[in-house]
């Protein structure tokens, strides 16, 4: 094989230091960009900004130094002379300041930088106290409902014995005799029957009336918490607090009266149906069956 000798001028272009046309020395190599790009991926701008030194158009320094030696190992010159020339680009280009120069501004730019700034936090603080209070408004407006529900009298617990209020019965005249069968007893005094007879829808002594079964049911799940009064029967008001999850079943022969604090977080069946939406959240909902 012969040596090429063809390119005297090419080598000595490389070697000397002062006038490093790269341009010349890769055509008279006859290498194109492309030929470079396709060996290295170093894009074909890169490229031709090395050459001609621009050095404004390339990377991070770090980049651009191995650019700088894989385009000089790929054209067989010392890479020593081309790093140098651009470590003297380096060091005579203004450096910016810390802030950067996106950041600075005229006196007049940077006052209203700042002015947005301000603007911008407070609007944020501003939704943020928005917020807050409404957080605060509406566990208020649940405690208050519960705290606002009037205390209601307990019912009366059927016959007990005690008088009942009312006229006075009237008194038979005197030498009149009344019968046992006709006779009103008063409210409190025992009854006497005769023997073999029984009064009129009272039981004969020794012997109980049947107490009829329940034949209501309510059931009640709470999705949130919420707080729920009950009486089954007007007998005595019972007061509970569900979590979500908590389930309550009640029975009764007669009524059921219900107050729920949360109408939203609560969902009701009566006799094995299910209610229609009670309420919106925080509502407090009044509730008779049937």
């Amino acid at each position: 094989m012969k040596e090429d000798k063809s390119l005297p001028a090419a080598d000595a272009a490389a070697n000397n230091e002062d006038d490093l046309d790269l341009k010349s020395l890769r055509e008279a190599k006859g290498v194109s960009l492309k030929d470079i790009f396709a060996a290295t991926r170093i894009t074909t701008a890169h490229l031709e900004a090395i050459e001609m030194g621009r050095y404004e158009s390339l990377p991070e320094p770090v980049y651009t130094r191995t650019f700088i030696k894989t385009y000089a190992r790929f054209l067989g010159i010392d890479s020593a002379p081309l790093l140098q020339r651009y470590e003297s680009y380096l060091q005579n280009i203004p450096h910016p300041s810390p802030a950067g120069p996106d950041k600075e501004g005229t006196p007049e730019e940077m006052k209203a930088k700042k002015m947005r700034r301000k603007l911008i936090y407070s609007i944020i603080l501003v939704i943020l106290l928005i917020g807050l209070i409404s957080i605060i408004v509406l566990f208020e407006s649940i405690d208050g409902s519960h705290r606002s529900l009037p205390p209601q009298p307990s019912p009366p617990q059927g016959d007990t014995g005690r008088a009942v209020d009312g006229p006075p019965l009237p008194t038979p005249p005197p030498g009149r005799q009344t019968s046992a069968t006709n006779a009103v007893p008063t409210t409190g005094q025992p009854v006497t029957a005769l023997p073999g007879k029984s009064l009129s829808g009272q039981a004969v002594p020794g012997t109980s009336l049947p107490t009829p079964p329940p034949t209501l049911n309510v059931k009640i799940e709470a999705t949130e918490r919420t707080w729920v009064r009950i009486v089954a029967d007007r007998g005595q008001s019972e007061e509970l607090t569900l979590a979500a999850g908590d389930k309550l079943e009640r029975a009764a022969r007669e009524s059921f009266s219900i107050v729920i604090g949360n109408a939203g977080g609560a969902k009701v069946w009566f006799q094995g149906h299910p209610l229609p939406e009670l309420g919106k959240r925080g509502e407090v909902k009044h509730l008779k069956f049937p």
